[in-house]
């Protein structure tokens, strides 16, 4: 039964990383270039004055905002006290648990620089089914906020969700947590374009709705040498970002586009029993991120260069870093929770985060 559910763990990743292709945005603008001419690019053709705002917008920012949405729900959900953690007294069937993730990115220094601070809610209940499966499910509502500094904008999400999510003990120093779940996002976009800044600054607005869902498998393995705890978290994220299509107040049209990611996740974690009701611990993450460059974004020239060109993408690459550290605790037989903040870096993108847990069984 073990080795069948973990082939089957195994077989289900793979398939999920061959669907590793991305949909390059549309964008049907006026027939007017402008002064700047017009730049054309696999998905289409657009002012040149409008490809920092449009292009890059459209594309690199919601698959950015795909990424830290989808992470911000993992660390919410994953970080959540469960039952029979060593360090803790938890040993009732049902639990109710809240968590709460902040999360803040920075890429001031690429072509597509700008800044956001995203807040996630999330709120669950869960039922051990006996000593090996937990069935859960969690509801989630965030908020994103954020500057979008090459296009003089702004940007703004609301996102609910469900995210159900199932562990299993599979021996004493392995269990397997797979998650899934749906998003309806509601983002607002505000914009200023390269032409509109000289002539005439105002502001340009556009909304619009997209449906996101993700799968994740993750692999826990754990290890005891007397008061010290050790994790090793391997595991895989897939995502899918499908946005409608909409027309902002300008008139300038938009038809729907998709992101997708494949990311491959490793967390190594050490910890240690203080008292027998506090754990500190500290960790380190990596990421690879298989669609990383696959957006359709026009590669630069210093033709494109000229025009105020830049493709964001030429300053990230597939590997993020980062590391962390965090407190557990159990306040009651029936009360636990914790503390964490971490720190990721890629390439130019650096990004801070916090995360709170509390959780209480019966």
């Amino acid at each position: 039964m073990q080795k069948r559910l973990l082939s089957l763990l195994l077989v289900g990743a793979a398939a999920f990383l061959s669907a590793d292709a991305v949909h390059a945005v549309r964008v049907v603008t006026p027939a007017t270039a402008g002064t700047f001419g017009t730049i054309t690019y696999p998905g289409g053709t657009v002012p040149a004055d409008l490809v920092l705002s449009d292009q890059n917008s459209t594309v690199y920012t919601e698959y950015t905002g795909t990424q830290l949405g989808v992470d911000a729900q993992l660390n919410a959900l994953f970080s959540r006290p469960q039952d029979g953690t060593p360090g803790t007294k938890c040993e009732r069937r049902f639990g109710l648990w809240a968590g709460g993730d902040w999360t803040k990115a920075r890429d001031k220094e690429t072509g597509g620089r700008w800044d956001s601070n995203l807040w996630t809610a999330m709120v669950g209940g869960d039922y051990r089914l006996n000593d090996r499966f937990t069935f859960g499910l969690g509801l989630m509502y965030s908020y994103q906020k954020g500057n979008t500094a090459f296009n003089r904008g702004r940007l703004h999400d609301n996102t609910y969700g469900v995210v159900p999510y199932l562990n299993v003990k599979v021996t004493n120093w392995l269990n397997v947590d797979l998650a899934g779940g749906y998003n309806r996002v509601h983002k607002e976009r505000t914009r200023v374009s390269i032409t509109s800044i000289s002539t005439n600054p105002n502001e340009i607005k556009g909304t619009v709705n997209s449906d996101r869902w993700f799968i994740a498998p993750f692999l826990n393995f754990t290890h005891n040498v007397n008061k010290l705890g050790f994790l090793g978290r391997v595991g895989y994220s897939y995502a899918h970002d499908h946005q409608k299509g909409f027309r902002e107040r300008n008139n300038n049209l938009y038809t729907s586009q998709t992101v997708t990611l494949n990311r491959a996740h490793v967390r190594l974690q050490a910890a240690y029993q203080w008292k027998d009701d506090v754990k500190p611990y500290v960790f380190a993450l990596y990421t690879h991120d298989f669609t990383q460059k696959k957006q359709g974004l026009l590669a630069e020239t210093p033709a494109l260069r000229a025009l105020g060109y830049t493709n964001p993408e030429s300053h990230r690459n597939k590997n993020t870093w980062g590391c962390g550290a965090g407190i557990d605790f159990a306040a009651h037989e029936r009360w636990v929770g914790g503390l964490e903040g971490m720190f990721k870096k890629n390439a130019d993108v650096r990004t801070y985060g916090a995360t709170f847990k509390v959780r209480y069984s019966f």
